[in-house]
């Protein structure tokens, strides 16, 4: 469990930017205003959701019109004083696709979690996940197993960042993962706008104070 542990914090250490907050803590109705000008100004933008990915206080909005069997097609956009401003696009898997881990030493983390079955083949990795206004969306590869599932005494590979790894070890590690506090997960599923307002900006703001 000790391996475990020490894997998540130096990747916390190596990858966790700090950057000056635009608005720290923005309130509902700045928000609101915000999202409601983004998308009246493009009717094709269905569903959204609202986290801060580079955890300085300051929020963004992912926004998807579009979903395949590869996850949402997502732009994503940084609040600042100017309003809503475009960063990048990405595709995160579907399902409870990015969540906000706290470590054992306090600090939260985005992770990436990908589930994925395609013909019996089942792909589970999870990655460490971060984000800045200068180079958008990006992730490295930790914990993966992946093998054919839909045969008789299925065998799976388990790796760590591309190393392998035995069964044992990779369970342990989704132990640990798994029971570390969620202040919120990311499915693009969940809100569609206007009406699932209240519950996003709900989920959102019970992060303020982790940071």
């Amino acid at each position: 469990m000790n391996s475990c542990f020490k894997v998540f914090s130096l990747v916390l250490i190596l990858m966790l930017a700090t950057m000056p907050a635009a608005l720290a803590y923005v309130d509902s109705n700045t928000a609101y205003v915000a999202v409601s000008g983004l998308l009246s100004a493009s009717k094709e933008y269905t569903h959204f959701a609202l986290c801060d990915l580079d955890l300085d206080g300051n929020m963004e909005v992912m926004i998807s019109d579009m979903v395949n069997h590869g996850g949402w097609q997502c732009d994503v956009y940084t609040l600042t004083e100017n309003g809503l401003e475009f960063v990048c696009t990405m595709v995160p898997p579907l399902g409870n696709s990015l969540v906000l881990k706290v470590l054992d030493n306090g600090q939260p983390h985005w992770f990436r979690v990908e589930d994925e079955a395609w013909q019996g083949y089942q792909i589970r990795e999870i990655s460490a996940f971060n984000f800045s206004i200068e180079s958008g969306c990006n992730w490295n590869p930790l914990y993966k197993m992946e093998g054919q599932g839909d045969v008789p005494d299925p065998q799976y590979l388990y790796s760590l960042e591309g190393t392998p790894i035995t069964q044992q070890e990779y369970e342990e590690a989704m132990g640990y993962f798994t029971n570390l506090p969620t202040p919120q997960s990311v499915n693009m599923a969940d809100y569609m706008f206007i009406d699932d307002w209240d519950m996003a900006w709900q989920e959102y703001s019970s992060t303020f104070g982790l940071y």
